[in-house]
């Protein structure tokens, strides 16, 4: 067993970073470069949420010679067409998730995105629809140009109907009119992402300089609405004990309040697409108490201190946020500092109950899945 970092007891007092709540409307976080290098997409969402209407515009840029339809996307896009810098209009076409755009003088790409009903609340799918809300993942509702890198900006411009909330990754623009915009960081395309909308209950928390943009997903009661926001707070302040600030300086929040639940949270992840963003599935009977003794919280937000790592190396990252799931709850006075120390012991105790001599930590991690050997890989990390 490796050793345990003996600072645990020592840090447990030290204070948390004040956090600054304002509630409902978020204001402009940051401010628009010039667009020599822009591609913008406007989006429109209409009030049944179904159908979104979209214009991809490049701007002063160059247009690509290429665009690409991922998969999910290519079965429900509709009435693609492509407007010239002489006012024509031309119909375009998909041929094996590519549109070839030829003319040079392209202004935008104009098309439709139908979002099929019956997805329910399948937190895997890349569709969510939950309790008047609408969440896709980016590659359900963007189509992208060949070579991603030439275009180092991206934004995502959206105008919605009365009462239509919008979040989305990435940092948040001023508002031009009804529109609200966010601007993707530059990541790889295929990594995920996701835009909610519809009925949200949004938030924003500041700690220090970072930007965390939470939205409760759905219709909520304002008592459940209560507990999830100061839960989120509660766990921002404890992942500031490590370094003093929060590890990322824009984050978008997504909280699902689903029914009764064996398991207060029974799904958390992050994903890195378009910037970074935690979505967490939540038992919304519970009380603040049940979800502050909750691990998952502290877990996701834990890997926001290290960069994007791939699946055949999770070892890492699950290892670093399985240890500071305890650590930094210690710190922060949600769990005492002998309660760390025993969920510590007891999860190496887990990892060497699932090791086999025959086989090295990287087989394992490949395999994990497979195998469900989950505590020999996130605990050996550890």
């Amino acid at each position: 067993m490796k050793s345990i970092d003996t600072r645990i007891p020592s840090i447990v007092s030290v204070p948390s970073t004040l956090l600054l709540v304002v509630v409902v409307g978020f204001p402009c976080l940051v401010h628009a470069a010039p667009d020599d290098d822009l591609m913008e997409y406007h989006i429109d969402i209409g009030e049944r949420l179904r159908q979104l209407t979209v214009k991809l515009c490049f701007g002063r840029a160059s247009v690509p010679a290429t665009l690409i339809v991922p998969e999910p996307l290519a079965k429900h896009i509709e009435d693609l067409s492509a407007t010239f810098t002489d006012g024509v209009t031309k119909k375009l076409q998909i041929d094996d998730h590519t549109i070839e755009l030829g003319r040079s003088q392209i202004q935008c790409v104009h098309y439709t995105v139908q979002i099929p009903d019956g997805q329910g609340k399948d937190w895997r799918s890349g569709r969510i629809e939950h309790n008047g809300a609408m969440t896709v993942a980016l590659e359900r509702i963007l189509v992208r140009p060949n070579a991603p890198r030439r275009w180092r900006r991206t934004r995502l411009s959206f105008s919605t109907a009365p009462g239509v909330r919008v979040s989305a990754p990435g940092a948040m623009l001023p508002a031009t009119g009804v529109r609200k915009s966010f601007e993707l960081l530059d990541r790889p395309p295929a990594w995920a992402g996701s835009v909610a909308f519809g009925t949200l209950t949004q938030s924003l928390i500041a700690a220090g300089k970072a930007q965390i943009r939470l939205s409760i997903v759905g219709r909520s009661d304002p008592a459940t609405t209560a507990v999830l926001h100061t839960w989120i707070t509660t766990g921002v302040a404890a992942i500031t004990t490590l370094y003093g600030h929060f590890p990322v300086s824009d984050l978008q929040i997504l909280v699902f309040p689903l029914g009764r639940n064996s398991d207060p949270v029974p799904w958390g992840e992050v994903v890195r697409g378009g910037g970074d963003a935690v979505h967490l599935y939540v038992d919304g009977t519970r009380s603040l108490a049940e979800l502050n003794d909750n691990w998952v919280l502290t877990h996701e937000l834990s890997h926001l201190f290290h960069p994007y790592i791939a699946a055949p190396d999770s070892w890492l990252p699950e290892g670093i946020a399985s240890y500071y799931q305890n650590v930094l709850r210690a710190r922060a006075g949600l769990i005492d500092a002998a309660t760390a120390w025993e969920k510590l012991d007891a999860g190496f105790k887990r990892g060497l109950a699932q090791f086999a001599s025959d086989r090295t930590l990287a087989v394992d991690t490949r395999a994990m899945m497979r195998q469900r050997q989950y505590m020999r890989v996130y605990w050996s990390g550890a």
